[in-house]
């Protein structure tokens, strides 16, 4: 399977106005419209926003034709407390006022005409590191082979921003890891890719022998 787009669709009364409210507040364009549908992207979310008219005779199936309840679009930023006093100034309706969770969740949340819960969200401590201690004081051993697929995981990230790899594959990567290598000694670190190739280049030129 190849998949080209992705959106989500909710259900509500007014599409218009849900759709106003994302242009508006969190800076949506309009793609397409039609009598009971409006379908809104960002370049930088991955996927379109699509707001239907609930009572919509082609709509398929029945038993998801009520209202969109239930549901939160979630967005991370990396300017949290910049975007409430924006969002305030511009008079949304804030549903969940600014707070940080003790895991290092900094959000709020705003409703739009219809009810839909719009979420910003920035991470204030490293996820992983909040839910996995271990991340943080070193006391996880990960083998050669372990330890070799995060270098070049962060190589990868560093060298090739366009390629798609981010944080959520470094943050994935260790987490594996980590389940892998949980509660063992110290954390023991392999070459990193350039020293590899260094090294198998110099055993190369010297005919395999050694000095």
């Amino acid at each position: 399977m190849h998949i080209t787009a992705s959106a989500v669709s909710l259900n509500v009364a007014d599409p218009t106005a849900s759709a106003d409210f994302l242009k508006r507040h969190y800076g949506f364009t309009e793609d397409m419209a039609a009598d009971g549908f409006v379908s809104l992207s960002r370049p930088d979310t991955g996927f379109n926003v699509i707001f239907l008219r609930t009572g919509l005779a082609t709509f398929k199936p029945e038993s998801a034709k009520g209202h969109a309840d239930g549901l939160l679009l979630a967005f991370t930023v990396d300017d949290i407390d910049a975007q409430y006093e924006r969002i305030q100034s511009e008079g949304a309706q804030i549903a969940t006022p600014i707070e940080t969770e003790p895991w290092g969740e900094r959000y709020f949340q705003t409703a739009d005409p219809n009810g839909v819960v719009i979420q910003l969200v920035q991470w204030m401590t490293d996820p992983d590191a909040a839910a996995n201690p271990e991340l943080s004081t070193g006391r996880t051993e990960l083998s050669t082979g372990q330890n070799f697929l995060l270098e070049c995981i962060d190589f990868l990230c560093k060298a090739c921003p366009s390629f798609g790899v981010g944080e959520a594959v470094r943050r994935g990567t260790a987490r594996t890891a980590t389940r892998l290598g949980r509660g063992v000694g110290t954390r023991v670190r392999a070459p990193a890719p350039d020293a590899a190739e260094a090294a198998a280049a110099g055993h190369a030129k010297s005919g395999g022998r050694r000095h």
